[in-house]
């Protein structure tokens, strides 16, 4: 299953590079606004994006990290090291500006520790390096939750946990509601500190019956480095999953990163 979400998110990722724009802003970020998304994507120099996997953990802190970076320029080369361990990289991919690279393999990680990151862009005689330190709480802590189960004909009040003592920057709430051969998507964005969220079932009333129900949490964390050449980003995500034959689940779902990027760099040329 995380195999296709990773795959199908680069997919939809290249198809909207096409439409970048740079971001130019030495403004401190302010929290970004997802529930307007405007029609334009990121162009930063370096965007190291960081998806964190905390269902393998054994204690408090300890994820698998799935990441990408990207590289402005054209014909360019990068790579990338994280804890002093190169990462290699699995899959490129081109846009208008630059390169996507992708590991196909996990790094592990602890959030409760320093993670250190050096990108070097074409490595050799022209090469530039950009290090740095994402310092403990930089990174989200671990999603659990939400915990409610769905009933068709009342409002979804969910409440969640988060795994640690420091919050986001923010969480994205999405939904989606299939009925009626028919799908309605609900997107909010609450603070980090917020766990519940009251969703009113008149919002899916025109699809009854339904026929599947999905409820997310997505906490993220985003910081300006390098004087503002890298972005590093931090999503940890838990969710629920129902559908009308009665079985439910919590597993975990990819957030879009396309929506993640273009807010943020809506956020930052404020």
């Amino acid at each position: 299953m995380k195999v296709y979400l990773r795959f199908f998110l680069l997919v939809a990722l290249g198809l909207t590079l096409f439409v970048a724009m740079s971001c130019s802003s030495d403004d401190k970020p302010t929290t970004p606004n997802f529930e307007n998304v405007s029609p334009y994507l990121w162009d930063y120099d370096h965007v190291l994006w960081f998806d964190l996997d905390y269902d393998y953990a054994d204690k408090l802190g300890n994820t698998r990290a799935w990441i990408w970076f990207t590289v402005k320029g054209i014909d360019t080369e990068a790579t990338l090291t994280i804890n002093n361990v190169d990462v290699p990289m699995a899959y490129c991919d081109s846009y208008t500006k630059g390169r996507i690279y992708f590991a196909d393999t996990y790094v592990e990680l602890n959030t409760n520790q320093p993670v250190s990151y050096k990108i070097t862009k074409n490595p050799g005689a022209n090469e530039k390096l950009y290090r740095g330190t994402i310092e403990v709480g930089q990174l989200p802590d671990e999603v659990d939750g939400p915990t409610a189960q769905f009933i068709e004909t009342n409002n979804y009040a969910p409440n969640w946990t988060i795994i640690g003592d420091i919050d986001p920057n923010f969480q994205l709430i999405e939904a989606a509601i299939h009925g009626d051969e028919q799908i309605k998507y609900y997107t909010r964005q609450v603070p980090g500190s917020e766990r519940n969220h009251l969703l009113y079932s008149t919002f899916w009333q025109e699809l009854l019956p339904v026929e599947e129900f999905s409820f997310y949490v997505n906490a993220i964390t985003y910081k300006m480095r390098n004087s503002n050449k890298v972005l590093t980003v931090g999503v940890s995500y838990d969710g629920y999953e129902w559908w009308n034959f009665g079985k439910d689940n919590g597993q975990s779902r990819k957030l879009n990163v396309a929506r993640v990027m273009e807010t943020i760099n809506q956020d930052l040329q404020k």
